[in-house]
């Protein structure tokens, strides 16, 4: 039998700079997406079938130099 546990909480960090984007769980470095197509702006998050995740914290901030 597989345990579907939901486990501890896993902070996560996604940083972008123009079309790219690093992702870090629990401050290791996961992955990386390059030339992403950028949609007036827009993000979307999401999980795969049969996991979960919770956004009660979420937080975005612009961290460009411009707005520095």
């Amino acid at each position: 039998s597989v345990d579907r546990a939901i486990p501890d909480w896993i902070p996560l960090l996604v940083v972008t700079y123009h079309d790219q984007a690093a992702f870090f769980a629990n401050e290791r470095f996961l992955g990386e997406a390059l030339s992403i197509p950028v949609l007036n702006g827009s993000a979307a998050l999401g999980v795969e079938p049969d996991t979960s995740a919770f956004f009660d914290n979420f937080r975005l901030r612009d961290v460009s130099p411009e707005t520095r």
